[in-house]
């Protein structure tokens, strides 16, 4: 059995992979490679067909969709270390979805063809495949019944409290974003985002500045965000 790299390991065991036993994990990660990808950076564009898995050991990544004459953006799900990335798309071929980075990223890169041997050999981690699309189709829904039915202002608040990051002094949550891509997140333009973070700032809520927007009041956002999205727990990471 091959042993894997440690830091692969300690990927694989903060996510769905930490369900799988060191063995299985080396079925399906040993054959794999190790990415760096630098923020901003596209991995692969709709209707692409990526050729690879991907677990994130590192960063923060967008999948997101793109209007095709419009060129504005919707944000469907952020991606974070222990995370697994083109696993539906592996399987079901190309999406209108694409995928960028928002943070320097380093990702380990399996071959497409060794998730499918990998599931076909061991029916425990045919099962974890066939639940990690089942969770990635239901928030999927989640994400679009509540960006069909939000507001502006709701939009903004659901994606600042997913991109917030931790710090260990005040403000203890910034979300390092520009307001154009905050915009391009929230599906509207920056002159409409620019007005409803005027409107959270007066209220208290946020404080843009240098290094991003500082959530000053996370549960005053994520009240405003619940309106119309999914109550779940924010995974707000460092």
């Amino acid at each position: 059995m091959a042993v894997l790299p440690d830091f692969v390991d300690r990927a694989a065991s903060t996510g769905i992979l930490a369900k799988l036993n060191t063995r299985q994990r080396s079925v399906l990660l040993s054959s794999g490679r190790l990415s760096d990808v630098a923020a901003g950076q596209v991995l692969y564009f709709a209707e692409d067909r990526p050729q690879f898995v991907g677990l994130i050991v590192e960063g923060f990544l967008r999948v997101f969709i793109a209007g095709a004459t419009s060129g504005r953006e919707n944000t469907i799900r952020y991606i974070r270390p222990g995370d697994l990335l083109g696993v539906v798309a592996a399987l079901s071929g190309p999406s209108a979805t694409s995928v960028q980075t928002l943070r320097d990223s380093r990702i380990w890169l399996v071959d497409s063809a060794a998730l499918r041997r990998g599931a076909q050999s061991d029916t425990q981690i045919a099962w974890l495949i066939a639940e990690e699309c089942a969770h990635r189709v239901a928030a999927l829904v989640d994400e679009f019944a509540g960006s069909a039915f939000a507001t502006v202002r709701q939009r903004i608040a659901h994606h600042l409290l997913h991109m917030a990051q931790s710090r260990s002094s005040a403000p203890y949550l910034v979300a390092r974003i520009t307001q154009t891509d905050l915009a391009n997140a929230a599906g509207t333009v920056r002159e409409v985002s620019v007005r409803e973070l005027r409107s959270l700032r007066a209220e208290g809520l946020i404080r843009p500045g240098r290094e991003g927007i500082a959530i000053l009041d996370p549960d005053g956002l994520q009240r405003i965000a619940a309106e119309a999205f999914k109550p779940a727990v924010w995974n707000i990471s460092s």
